[in-house]
């Protein structure tokens, strides 16, 4: 007989394989949303599409995860639940991000740390500080980005939370490398990679060692990137993370340019390529169809760097042309609201007038 014991169990379940089976998680957690409409139960229900939203961003389907956060964040507001509304409106910001929709994605999470700040939500504070040090970083704004990335790896090590921990030192390593502090840079990836193996915090070790190898193809150090490359497409896969594959297979292909090998690198640009559209990675999708078209170019394929690159400007402009169009749209807004007040402003001034006039 159904009831609700049966579907929490399923719920916990669920928690527990997200990170390692995530598609297996997103089956059982929409599984439990049928089962909870079917006893009438909004709390399970919201539990359901939450869980099955984040299996989602796991698997780098964003758009679809933003329909569930949003589902399930009307459910929990129909039950007065601020504390998971907020949790969704977080998760719909990490999807926007994904999506390059950075100014949604800021307005989003800047809600939400406001409410985990007044709330003392430490845990929260950690991940939605994170989250914004990535839409910074990804608006080159490097110096910003460490110092969110830096408060939630200090949250995180405080509550013991790993991922949290594990993520925000990687993506501190980022950032370095991309100003060039590549001592600085070396030392948080080496912190983040000894952390993960300890602590077996295997869902983001993938990404880590594909930045770790850019890092020494900088340095010239090509044996220890192939290694760490071989090593990220591993963990990567076993954990089912297609972005983290995309991630090696695009410095799979910055090492094999380094060697003078453009045949190589251009596979691994398509792959990198193929991975970022089919999941939603606009960042790589852009990254990787300039590197495409740098590697045809290196080829002497000339046609094809040029259509490469056509690819590279389209998705480049669909990010950040949208980016604009809003700053533009605003714009507009503000002159119309400026220009509605002035005739406003107009009318009681001639109105007076009148009245002084019939006087």
């Amino acid at each position: 007989q159904l009831d609700t014991t049966y579907i929490n169990s399923l719920l916990r379940y669920g928690n527990q394989i997200l990170y390692t089976n995530p598609p297996k998680a997103e089956k059982l957690f929409l599984w439990t949303v049928d089962l909870a409409d079917s006893l009438g139960d909004l709390r399970l229900k919201g539990s359901g599409l939450y869980g099955a939203g984040i299996a989602y961003t796991l698997l780098g389907k964003s758009s679809e995860s933003i329909e569930l956060m949003d589902s399930a964040g009307k459910v929990f507001l129909a039950r007065d639940d601020s504390v998971r509304y907020y949790h969704s409106e977080f998760m719909k910001g990490a999807n926007y991000d994904n999506l390059g929709h950075y100014k949604l994605a800021m307005e989003v999470n800047v809600d939400a740390l406001a409410y985990f700040r007044r709330t003392e939500n430490e845990d929260m504070i950690s991940r939605t500080t994170n989250n914004i040090g990535n839409l910074l970083y990804h608006q080159k704004k490097y110096g910003p980005a460490i110092a969110y990335y830096t408060e939630a790896m200090r949250v995180g090590r405080k509550r013991g939370e790993k991922m949290i921990e594990s993520v925000a030192t990687a993506n501190i390593a980022f950032c370095y490398a991309k100003i060039d502090s590549l001592d600085q840079a070396e030392g948080y990836f080496l912190q983040a990679y000894d952390f993960n193996l300890e602590n077996e915090v295997l869902y983001v070790h993938g990404k880590v060692c594909a930045e770790f190898a850019d890092l020494r193809i900088s340095q010239g150090n090509f044996e220890a990137a192939r290694k760490l490359l071989e090593e990220s497409i591993e963990k990567a896969s076993a954990v089912s993370d297609s972005a983290g594959i995309g991630e090696a297979w695009a410095v799979y292909g910055r090492l094999y340019l380094k060697l003078g090998e453009a045949d190589k690198a251009i596979e691994y640009f398509q792959g990198a390529l193929y991975l970022a559209e089919r999941f939603e990675d606009a960042e790589l999708a852009i990254d990787a169809s300039k590197a495409l078209s740098d590697a045809y170019g290196k080829q002497g394929n000339f046609e094809q760097a040029f259509t490469a690159f056509q690819k590279h400007i389209e998705l480049r402009d669909s990010v950040y042309g949208r980016e604009k169009d809003q700053q533009v749209a605003e714009l507009i807004s503000i002159h119309e609201t400026e220009r509605d007040q002035l005739e406003l402003a107009q009318l009681r001034s001639e109105k007076e007038l009148q009245d002084q006039v019939v006087r």
